[in-house]
């Protein structure tokens, strides 16, 4: 399955952050990035078999790797990355929700990298109670709680918010339904004044409901997928009902790159 890059590029202006959103094909895995002068966060880590060609690229640009990384869940295509992340910077700050009781019943790239994070000093387990500041950005975890009650990677997968002054960006990342039915009821406030919703489960069916939609009511939605991925993502009910609740919805694998300041 192919998915895409979403970078979010940060530098200083007057003392301040300029800040641009952008969100562009990345093969396989989901990428977000924080970057200033000096500094770069990032969440998630792409897939493995293109986390070496995005770091060629930000060697190129002379980007310094990632002081801190936060991965929404396990699953290869948004952590498996953090293998060459580790190599490249073995003092990286980890945050990630710590799911118990992973062994080979998860698969075996979810297994190793679960083993290479419990012998890493520097992680940080983290839930919906969990805000962090770098500089004036703030990254606000809205699920999940830290009550693990399956192995379902999906269901558990970190929800973000990311805000700058009065502009919010809202990362699902896999994210289902069940999730969304959780933040409405437990965390309707930080829903609101969404301008840009990063499509939970690249536009699956499993989330994206519309009542979902209708409260969190951004300016854009973007669907991170490919053209012709194997997996038919995005599902044509799930783009309908965007379409229905959202004024400007962005398709990469359809429109190409998008980009948008905070």
């Amino acid at each position: 399955m192919k998915y895409f890059l979403i970078l979010i590029l940060l530098s200083f202006v007057s003392n301040t952050f300029c800040a641009s959103l952008i969100v562009t094909n990345g093969g396989e895995g989901l990428l977000v990035r924080i970057l200033n002068e000096d500094k770069s966060i990032w969440i998630d880590t792409g897939s493995l078999n293109k986390i070496r060609s995005n770091l060629d690229k930000i060697k190129k640009n002379k980007e310094p790797y990632p002081s801190d990384i936060f991965l929404t869940h396990l699953h290869p295509d948004h952590a498996s990355g953090i293998f060459e992340l580790i190599e490249k910077n073995p003092d990286i700050n980890i945050y990630d929700n710590c799911m118990p009781n992973i062994n080979v019943k998860d698969g075996e790239i979810v297994r190793w990298t679960n083993d290479l994070l419990l012998a890493h000093e520097k992680r940080t387990c983290i839930n919906n109670q969990s805000k962090f500041f770098f500089d004036d950005v703030k990254i606000e975890v809205l699920w999940p709680t830290g009550n693990f009650k399956s192995k379902n990677h999906n269901l558990y997968s970190l929800v973000l918010k990311i805000s700058k002054n009065s502009k919010s960006v809202l990362i699902m990342g896999d994210a289902p339904k069940e999730a969304e039915k959780w933040l409405i009821k437990n965390k309707l406030s930080s829903l609101e004044n969404i301008n840009v919703l990063i499509v939970g489960h690249h536009g699956s069916d499993s989330a994206s409901s519309e009542d979902f939609l209708e409260i969190v009511s951004p300016d854009i939605a973007v669907v991170s997928v490919e053209k012709q991925n194997v997996r038919g993502y995005p599902s044509k009910k799930t783009i309908k009902n965007l379409m229905h609740n959202i004024n400007e919805v962005w398709v990469t694998g359809w429109d190409g790159d998008f980009y948008y300041d905070l």
